[in-house]
């Protein structure tokens, strides 16, 4: 069985390593998951969190 692995649904890029996370520019509470090549957002998470619990995955690239 192979693992999925998480593809862009824009430009069709595959893998975490292609996912930035961003907090929101008006609200730091709300962070931001998209494609780190199109800027297609997948994901938003919007909940108080300290830096150490941002959720991700090795290597993902955090914008701030």
């Amino acid at each position: 069985m192979e693992i999925a692995k998480p593809k862009c649904s824009a430009c069709g890029v595959e893998g975490l390593t292609k996912i930035a996370i961003q907090t929101a520019p008006t609200n730091k509470n709300i962070l931001i998951a998209s494609c780190g090549d199109c800027g297609n957002i997948h994901s938003v998470f919007a909940k108080p969190f300290e830096p150490p619990q941002v959720p991700r995955a090795n290597q993902v690239e955090i914008i701030q």
